[in-house]
């Protein structure tokens, strides 16, 4: 039974186990709208690697082409098992999407992660100023944080290393932007600092800061969902659930 307030489309699938409370409920995030990219590590037929499970394409099931690829062997973050993720070895693995994201309104950003080490690090970056989403710091106090201008950050408490966990981004109709871990409360540590502006994604798991690569992800990434508006709270539960059952 569809949950009061979500905008779901008319084909709902079974079998999605909510793992965050409530009820079992059969979902997929092509279920809402505005969906503007889907990555996800347990759907196999939509990875390209080779016989050394090095990734050069991950596809975008959101039907908006987004796919991310890594043509430099080297380069090339590896497929892995227990868990089934894409690891990324923060020494130089990384992919780019040749068919950029532009958030320019409200949205949502879903990742599914988990960090093994660095200092400082990125989830997404591109190749302009302020477009970052990721970590500073790994122990005492570790930071996630998103850039969408240059002069404010925005950010909440992170998972410590080897710890997975889902963190959801909310920007609004006012430009405000909210932070979730897991299913807990937003956290808006710069109250009211409005993000203006064209959030922009070329790159994962890395940054370019003044024409270079760095700050790379060394950790597992399972699942990367964005949609091209804020989702509801009951919306916003729907895709957790999903997550949490993966």
């Amino acid at each position: 039974m569809p949950i009061e307030g979500a905008a779901l489309k008319p084909v709902i699938r079974n079998v999605a186990s909510s793992v965050l409370g409530g009820e079992a409920i059969g979902f997929l995030p092509t279920d809402l709208n505005n969906l503007e990219l889907w990555l996800n590590r347990q759907d196999v037929s939509s990875i390209t690697k080779d016989m050394s499970n090095k990734v050069s394409n991950w596809a975008d099931k959101s039907g908006n082409n987004h796919d991310a690829s890594q043509l430099t062997a080297l380069d090339q973050p590896l497929f892995i098992v227990s868990p089934d993720a894409i690891n990324f070895d923060g020494v130089d693995d990384f992919m780019s999407f040749s068919n950029k994201i532009l958030l320019a309104n409200d949205f949502t950003i879903f990742y599914d992660y988990s960090r093994i080490g660095g200092a400082f690090e990125f989830i997404t970056g591109d190749t302009i100023a302020g477009q970052k989403i990721g970590f500073t710091g790994t122990t005492g106090s570790p930071i996630f944080f998103i850039r969408i201008i240059t002069s404010a950050d925005i950010s909440i408490a992170a998972f410590g290393p080897g710890v997975r966990g889902i963190v959801t981004i909310t920007r609004d109709s006012s430009n405000k932007v909210d932070l979730y871990l897991n299913s807990g409360a937003a956290n808006r540590l710069n109250g009211d600092v409005a993000q203006v502006g064209t959030h922009q994604i070329g790159l994962l798991c890395v940054d370019e800061t003044v024409g270079v690569i760095n700050h790379y992800l060394d950790g597992n990434l399972f699942n990367a969902i964005i949609y091209d508006r804020k989702l509801p709270d009951a919306e916003r539960t729907l895709v957790l659930n999903y997550l949490a059952g993966q």
